[in-house]
């Protein structure tokens, strides 16, 4: 099928665009002490983001793709989207917790990047500067990528529902073991942005998720797991709403 060539083409480039950050920090700083473990970490999230948006200049220009067709406009009912959009990703976090009772994946998402501590990972997420780094710009880059290029190129080869469904598969398959929490989210947040066509949409999805994963992800970590559960159902409530609302304005605007 011509859409695994070009999925595959896609998880190729994104593979090395993540990889070769990694080695390239490693290798250059490796003289570096363990207590500057930190530094090699922000080196490697900024070189990766500035990959990704060389990235999505170069697709951009080959394949004609304008950035006007984005839209990062704002206007009143925008805000009414947004305001749906960020309800959402407060459900999808709650849901997304449940992965923290499945004992086949609460050791891999309690593991900490190698030279850091829990204590150190507690202490940056609540520190307002970090904040800004995987919680503002890397949400943006990688919209502007996955979102903004890869699907948008995506659903014009192969139309909106081979799209999204590819589009989607290959950003949630970065996120490992997360990926059957991520990947219905964002088949949603996929389905927005082809409907609406502004990337702000997305864009509020991702930096919300963030922030909310590093404000409470150390407190949901030591929860018990019916409370886990009970946030999880709650989170379900909420994406039923947020879509109800969204599939209720869509029917409106038909009429």
């Amino acid at each position: 099928m011509k859409i695994l060539k070009t999925v595959g083409k896609y998880a190729v480039l994104i593979y090395l665009i993540y990889l070769v950050p990694t080695i390239l920090v490693n290798s250059v700083f490796s003289f570096l002490r363990e207590t500057m473990v930190l530094g090699k970490y922000v080196c490697s999230i900024v070189l990766t983001n500035i990959l990704l948006v060389c990235a999505a200049i170069f697709i951009k220009n080959k394949k004609n793709i304008s950035f006007s067709e984005l839209d990062f406009k704002l206007n009143k009912k925008n805000t009414y989207y947004l305001c749906i959009t960020m309800i959402a990703s407060i459900g999808f976090y709650m849901f997304k917790n449940l992965i923290y009772v499945i004992p086949a994946f609460k050791s891999s998402l309690e593991a900490v990047p190698n030279g850091f501590t829990v204590e150190m990972v507690n202490s940056l997420n609540h520190s307002i500067g970090w904040m800004v780094l995987p919680c503002v710009l890397v949400p943006i880059c990688e919209e502007l990528f996955f979102r903004g290029i890869v699907l948008n190129d995506l659903i014009k080869q192969y139309g909106g529902i081979k799209g999204i469904i590819w589009g989607s598969a290959i950003f949630s398959i970065l996120h490992g073991s997360s990926f059957i929490f991520v990947f219905p989210a964002f088949l949603v947040v996929g389905y927005v942005y082809y409907k609406k066509k502004n990337i702000i949409y997305p864009m509020v999805f991702h930096i919300s998720n963030n922030i909310f994963a590093a404000l409470l992800g150390g407190i949901v970590r030591d929860c018990q797991s019916v409370d886990i559960v009970r946030f999880a159902v709650i989170g379900i409530i909420i994406i039923a709403l947020s879509v109800f609302l969204l599939y209720k304005d869509e029917r409106a605007i038909k009429k």
